[in-house]
């Protein structure tokens, strides 16, 4: 999208200045603690964003304001200020530990200033702290016109390594918001509230947060510091009208004791990003919200948004089996390109459309996951390997990187990953590649639901039957608890720590 189209289209700016104007007493964000109404938000997002751009040295022009976030409204406020107000950022957790704090912030260019949803940070003595305005600020200058200048660095958690830092576009932005806004005219108006659940420095975060332009309220949760029933006792006190639920979330409320059960009929759409989620948990999720709510799984990325979506009534939910992936939600943007030495029919989904613009200082990774075709057109090589169905609806079958030779065959962990959550009994697993002294072996870990008798043999003849003999992992270690990121995704690098149980 060039700078003159996106001059044309709603911004997310101009999103917050409909919702500001129409329900200007509606609380747009709250944690619990404090609130801010739609008509409060408008001006501490222009003043503060005018701010930061008075305190940004000429020399500093093109840094990105590192917003250092928690779980408060500050940390929104902040936040939306630079996504809304035109300030180049990237949002880090104000509790990652300080080394790393400094070398991100070296990275996105060393400003002179710094964004804190929770006072003075000491990552950052040598920059001067912007503070979140506490009214509007007379005569603040419009922010710039969105384009395809650089935006925002998302992070990756670099649990494998050193993190990611994904540049999205001021354009790929406001593009994302308005496909989410054209879905959400789906509910009332005024009636628009979510829980967010992801932290704010990841991408589902700022996505959750940025809905506000769409007219959401939006309850900043920290499931962390909760037992699951207080999150479901918390939620039917605020009524959330929609609800994100990292996949271990999910599976959590879906096995929790009847008694423990809170329902909340107010939810009428539940968005679940995990290509490894599977039918029997969305169903056993119908003892919390009601029959006609939808369902809405989608294969997704920081780099290319949503990709493939598969959405349905949770009383249509089948009995059992991976959830599909569904259908290509913007089908002149993807294609599904065949890999030699893997199974037909199996391919790796490229993206275009509102995609990310490259890797922050890796010119390398950027080369060799991004690319422009004969028409000038750019496109993204997910790493993610699908099928097609015999209904048409895609299968998740693993990633590009998650592919290895095992004994010179090429084997897939997520397809052993895939046996093994359809074991009975199996709550979670994954299995990850293991190289010693230059051999490649398969190391799967597992969750037990408690109580549940499978047996390890039980788990080795299923593995023996439905996957070729070189693909059968090594050893399969069972946890009391599957070690997850603060971003529920499960944390690699922890899982050679246990805790172990014994089989």
């Amino acid at each position: 999208m060039t700078g003159a189209l996106a001059s044309t289209r709603p911004t997310l700016l101009d999103g917050l200045r409909r919702w500001a104007t129409a329900t200007p007493d509606r609380v747009a964000v709250s944690d619990g603690v404090d609130h801010v109404t739609f008509g409060e938000l408008l001006p501490l997002v222009e003043s503060t964003a005018a701010n930061v751009r008075a305190a940004m040295a000429d020399t500093h022009a093109q840094a990105y304001v590192p917003v250092l976030v928690d779980r408060s409204v500050g940390s929104a406020v902040a936040m939306l200020a630079c996504a809304l107000g035109g300030v180049r950022f990237f949002p880090v957790d104000a509790a990652a530990p300080r080394e790393l704090i400094g070398r991100l912030v070296q990275r996105a260019g060393g400003p002179a200033c710094y964004l804190s949803g929770s006072g003075e940070h000491p990552a950052l003595a040598s920059a001067s702290m912007v503070e979140v305005a506490s009214d509007a600020v007379a005569g603040a200058p419009p922010p710039p016109a969105r384009d395809d200048q650089p935006a925002v660095v998302l992070f990756s958690s670099g649990s494998t390594g050193a993190p990611k830092g994904i540049v999205l576009s001021w354009s790929a932005m406001d593009q994302r918001w308005r496909s989410r806004d054209a879905r959400a005219d789906e509910m009332d108006a005024g009636d628009r509230r979510q829980p967010l659940i992801m932290p704010l420095d990841s991408s589902w975060g700022l996505n959750q947060i940025t809905d506000v332009a769409s007219g959401f309220t939006v309850r900043i949760v920290d499931v962390q510091r909760m037992r699951p029933p207080e999150f479901l006792a918390e939620m039917a006190t605020f009524a959330p009208t929609a609800i994100a639920l990292p996949s271990q979330l999910g599976r959590i409320l879906a096995q929790l004791p009847e008694h423990s059960v809170v329902r909340l009929p107010s939810v009428r759409r539940i968005n679940i990003g995990s290509e490894g989620f599977r039918y029997e948990y969305v169903k056993a999720l119908g003892r919390i919200f009601e029959p006609d709510a939808a369902v809405v799984h989608t294969l997704s990325s920081t780099e290319g948004s949503r990709e493939i979506g598969n959405t349905f009534a949770l009383r249509d939910c089948p009995d059992e089996g991976q959830v599909h992936l569904g259908h290509t939600l913007f089908p002149g943007d993807l294609r599904v390109v065949p890999v030699p030495g893997l199974a037909d029919g199996v391919g790796e989904v490229h993206v275009s459309g509102a995609i990310a613009s490259g890797y922050l200082d890796d010119p390398e990774l950027t080369a060799a996951r991004f690319y422009e075709d004969a028409d000038g057109r750019s496109w993204w090589r997910s790493g993610d390997l699908v099928s097609v169905d015999h209904t048409g609806m895609y299968r998740h079958e693993g990633r590009m990187d998650d592919v290895v030779k095992v004994g010179g065959k090429l084997a897939s962990p997520s397809e052993v990953t895939a046996v093994l959550q359809g074991i009975e009994g199996v709550v979670a697993a994954i299995t990850v590649p293991v190289v010693t002294d230059g051999n490649t072996r398969l190391v799967s870990h597992v969750e037990i639901e408690s109580g549940a008798e499978v047996t390890l043999e039980e788990v080795r003849a299923t593995l023996r039957t439905r996957l070729q003999p070189h693909a059968v992992p090594s050893a399969v270690m069972r946890h009391r608890r599957m070690p997850v990121n603060v971003r529920g995704k499960v944390d690699r690098q922890a899982l050679a720590d246990g805790p172990f149980e014994p089989w």
